[in-house]
Order: structure tokens, then sequence, then C-alpha cells
């Protein structure tokens, strides 16, 4: 059996001479779907040294969510792996995620975005989070929120016009790895002041999720999506930065 090949629908289920326990699939195979309770689901194969391989069914929804969070996981070790030990510093970066429409100077989520920060939640329980930041609007603060009682670390708050009380933050921080909620207009110039390279997000944009690695010459950056994506904004419609006196978005 390949690894990263579809293999059998069913419960988890011990694999024997290439067909599944359960359901008696043949083991090689490419893509399978089956309706099963009216719904679509995929499985995929696992492969545990000294053990048989085991057949793992997941619904699409469930399945998008595991292998975003493995590939979170993956880049993370990566990134950390090919940092020094004296700077290991990881800033993972993500807008606040929808927000209503009123109030419009402190808007709360809507239900779309409590369901994406508890999909983020899920994704990054098990990345190792040590800190966690968010601005003083309630938006940020209720995207961190489920995260932060995973973890069990409380969010520092740092005003969102102050991108470089956040940027000073981080810089003095000599390991670990950052969770850090902002604005479409205010992560752009953070992820700038970290040494990272030049970013837009349009203000529809809420699946934006940036992995940054902090070095003490030069700093990388990984941009990933993650959850339900919004439509394509207009052609060149960009978020403007932030400027003093200017809303946050």
């Amino acid at each position: 059996m390949q690894a990263g090949r579809v293999v059998a629908l069913g419960d988890v289920d011990k694999l024997k001479d290439g067909w599944c326990a359960k359901c008696g699939t043949r083991i090689p195979g490419v893509f399978t779907k089956s309706e099963a309770g009216k719904r679509r689901e995929w499985a995929i194969p696992c492969l545990s040294p000294g053990r048989l391989p085991y057949c793992y069914c997941l619904s699409w929804s469930k399945m998008k969510s595991h292998t975003v969070r493995l590939s979170i996981i993956f880049w993370l070790l990566v990134l950390l792996v090919a940092t020094p030990a004296f700077s290991q510093v990881t800033v993972i970066f993500a807008r606040h995620a929808e927000k209503a429409a009123a109030p419009p100077k402190d808007p709360p989520l809507t239900d779309a975005g409590h369901k994406r920060a508890e999909l983020l939640a899920s994704m990054l329980a098990d990345s190792g989070v040590t800190a966690i930041y968010v601005t003083d609007l309630q938006r940020t603060q209720q995207t961190a929120a489920p995260l932060a009682a995973r973890v069990h670390i409380k969010p520092t708050a740092i005003p969102a016009s102050n991108t470089a009380g956040l940027i000073k933050a981080i810089h003095e921080l000599k390991s670990g790895v950052v969770v850090a909620i902002g604005h479409s207009n205010t992560l752009p110039a953070i992820i700038a002041g970290l040494g990272g390279p030049t970013v837009t997000i349009s203000d529809s944009d809420y699946d934006n999720l940036f992995v940054l690695t902090v070095g003490p010459t030069q700093s990388s950056l990984l941009r990933m999506h993650y959850g339900s994506s919004v439509p394509v904004p207009p052609a060149g419609e960009k978020t403007q930065p932030m400027t003093p006196g200017s809303p946050v978005k």
C-alpha cells in the first residue's frame, strides 16, 4: 500500500492482506466516495511502524480540517528545525473571523465567525502555542477565545493602533510559538516590521493564515488558507495600510 492513497470506507478497522476487514474493499485504490447516511465520505490510510495499516474514514469537512491541521504542524516543525535554537520564534498570524455589521466601531463575530474561531482552535491546539496576542477590539478577542481555552493561555491585548508595541513584544521573545490575531490593515505592517515580505489582505478575506519564523538576521513566511473561502474580491481591490486615526478592519 502506498502512503497518501485512498483505500476504503468504514470505521477505524485493521486491514489484512490488502483488504478492509470490515467492508472488504481492496486496498489499492486511487479515490473512493460513498453515500453513508447521505454524507459523502473520504478515506485515507495511515501506516504505523509495527502495526497493520488502518482505514480512517473522515467526512469532507473533517477531512479538510484534519489535512490543514497536519500541514500546519508539519510546517511548524520544518520552520523550527531550520531555525537555530537561540532564535526559535514562530508567529502565526490570523485576521479575526467574520464580523457583524453593527455596531460599526466594535462589532462582534457572526455565527460563521464563531465557527471559524473554533476551527482555528482545533487546528492550532497541538502546535505548542506559548503566547497569544489580540487587539483591544472584541472581534479579535472572540476569535482567539476558543484557542486560549484549549491551551490555557490568557491572551495579551495590545491596542490595534499600537502595531509597534506588538512588534516589540515579539522581538523580545527568545523562543516559542506565538499566535497573533489582528486586522486586515494592521497585520501586513506587523509582518513587515518583523522582517517578513509585503503582503496584502482584502477586506473580504477571513481565511488567511500566516506562519512567520523570526530569525536573528532574516525571517521566512508561509501563507496558507483555512476554513471556507469567500468570493474573490473585484480585481485591483486591496486593503489600504492603516494610517493614524483610520479605523481598523
